[in-house]
Order: structure tokens, then sequence, then C-alpha cells
């Protein structure tokens, strides 16, 4: 069986509830054999990869060094790609370079809106709707330029919630996400890899409805963004 290697690069969108390792199960429950890393810091922001002498950049270095990795999901912080387009690409572009060429396939992680109730919705005159959709097409503008594919985690987000609004995707601090927010993350992140999704589910103990919610709203992405429809099978 093929051993699949895969980076996340994030901040706490990625490390909390471990999603890394979240994905790592759920592909392995499904037949896949992936190792998941990750690479994190509270609050990073990807231009913070120009700084050589910035211990985590000095982490990704050091393990691009001693490891390949086939894939590597790139996320944000969230709100940079919205207020500063133009930040967010400079750090993006500089870690590709970094990347590449030991990293050959690179996923965008487009991460989510605030939660009705959080001060920043307000603070921007924006609705959830609208953040999750500026910060999708921010991503998506992004991948467009480098020729890489985005996982729509935002608008899967948006689209469970319509679905069954008691299912509480956020952390009580209306931003981070809740562990079945986490889910969703690792379940559309691995339909974006493998194209489909997965067959077992049940590592992630959540109930039937709550499966069910997960990948009607997942088809609804795909229907309405048949780019990430084009996965590696």
């Amino acid at each position: 069986m093929k051993k699949t290697s895969i980076l996340f690069i994030g901040n706490s969108y990625t490390y909390y509830n471990d999603l890394d390792v979240l994905f790592e199960n759920l592909c392995r429950a499904n037949g896949k054999e992936v190792h998941a890393y990750r690479i994190t810091q509270g609050g990073r922001k990807l231009f913070q990869f120009k700084d050589e002498n910035d211990p985590v950049t000095q982490e990704l270095i050091s393990s691009l060094q001693s490891r390949k990795y086939d894939v590597c999901f790139l996320q944000e912080q969230s709100l940079l790609p919205i207020l500063n387009f133009d930040a967010f690409m400079d750090g993006l572009t500089h870690t590709v370079q970094l990347l590449k060429p030991q990293t050959p396939q690179l996923i965008l992680y487009a991460t989510w809106a605030r939660k009705v109730g959080c001060p920043t919705l307000e603070e921007h005159s924006w609705t959830p709707d609208s953040m999750a959709k500026d910060l999708a097409d921010a991503y998506q503008k992004a991948g467009s330029g480098l020729d890489a594919k985005v996982s729509f985690v935002g608008l899967a987000f948006q689209k469970a919630m319509r679905l069954d609004p008691a299912i509480d995707l956020h952390d009580p601090d209306l931003s981070h996400p809740s562990y079945k927010g986490s889910c969703l993350a690792a379940l559309t992140h691995y339909y974006t890899v493998f194209g489909s999704f997965p067959e077992c589910a049940e590592v992630f103990s959540l109930s039937d409805h709550e499966l069910s919610v997960f990948k009607k709203a997942i088809e609804l992405l795909i229907k309405s963004i048949p780019v990430i429809n084009a996965g590696d099978g």
C-alpha cells in the first residue's frame, strides 16, 4: 500500500481538536496509509515564514530537509485573506517556494466565518455568509494564481449550518472550530484529496444524522464549486 505523507501548516484553526490526527485516522479507516504531520503556531500568518530566524520557519525548513511530503495543506490567519489579500498572497507565495519541489501537491485550506454574535462580524459589517464567501473568493483567487487546489471548508460550514443549525460547528468563542467543526473540516479535506466522500466515517463517533448532514453539505459544495470535484481518486 502506498504511504502518503501529508503536512498541515497553519495556526489554531488547524491544531484545535488535532485536525491532522482526525484526518489521518479518517484516511486509515478507509484503507489509505496516510501519515499526517503539522507545523502550527497560534495566530500564525504565512508571511512570517519569510523570517529565516523565526523558530517556526526553522522548524519547517528542517522538516523539509528530512522528509518529502506528498500533500501540504496551507491555512492562513482567519481574517488576513479578506483584510489584506496582497499580504496573504505574498506570504503564501513565499511559503510555496519553500515547499517546492519537496511537496508536489498544495491545497489551500479555506477557513470559515465567525459565528453570529462574534464582535468581529459587527466590526467589519460582515454576515457569516458574506465573510465565508469573501474568504472562499480570496482562496480561490490565490489557488488559481498558484495552480493549487482549495479545500472550501468555510463554505461547507455554511451549507451544513443551513441544513441543521442545531449542529454547532464553532467553539464557544464563536471563532474556533468545535470538535464537530473539525470533523467536517477533515471530511472536506478528504474529499479534496481523494475525490470522494469516505465510505467509513464512524471513527469520528458522530451520529448518523450528523454524518448525513455533513455528506449532504459536501455534495452541495461540489455542485456549487465544481473545481473541487477534481480529486486524485
